[in-house]
């Protein structure tokens, strides 16, 4: 080129993104857990069960079974049904990278997020999750803080880590 950029070059977002997910997943398996793919689409009944508004969550237009009907607003609800189906195996740890659907406070449709979730087996301790988080944020070289988690509708307690006042995950 004859000008060279202003400023630096972009990054192209699915590949800075598609690193992350590679090293990621590694690490997970590494660690001894189980990747799950889940379907983008649950049923009425599951977002009742789990406490979810439904004028808050994403409807086909045209399902093709009532087990298909919403868009997932997070991938917990299907972890934690593989994990109540293989329950039997306390050691069991299953995790999903994938997007949710959601819809912003306006009521509009917000782009799909792509998101890791996991859950772990009883052998699992708090201290022993903190520290896979923590070494998996150092693999990743992302600098971090951690708090308090405050006000969570689904721990007692908990702590939360932070990468430039954004909340990059939750342990509790």
């Amino acid at each position: 080129p004859k000008t060279f950029p202003l400023d630096s070059v972009p990054i192209q977002r699915e590949l800075f993104e598609e690193k992350f997910e590679e090293t990621t997943k590694k690490f997970l398996l590494k660690a001894g857990y189980s990747q799950l793919t889940g379907y983008s689409l649950i049923s009425e009944a599951d977002l009742t069960k789990f406490g979810f508004d439904l004028s808050s969550c994403l409807k086909v237009l045209h399902p093709t079974s009532s087990e298909f009907v919403y868009l997932r607003p997070t991938l917990l609800i299907n972890l934690i049904k593989a994990f109540s189906v293989n329950k039997s195996y306390s050691g069991n740890s299953f995790f999903e990278i994938a997007k949710e659907f959601k819809k912003d406070i306006d009521n509009k449709t917000k782009l799909p997020e792509q998101k890791l979730t996991a859950i772990f087996g009883n052998d699992s301790s708090f201290g022993k999750i903190k520290g896979e988080v923590e070494s998996l944020l150092e693999s990743l070289d992302i600098h971090y803080e951690q708090a308090k988690l405050e006000n969570s509708a689904i721990w007692d307690f908990g702590v939360e880590f932070k990468h430039k006042e954004i909340v990059i995950a939750k342990v509790g």
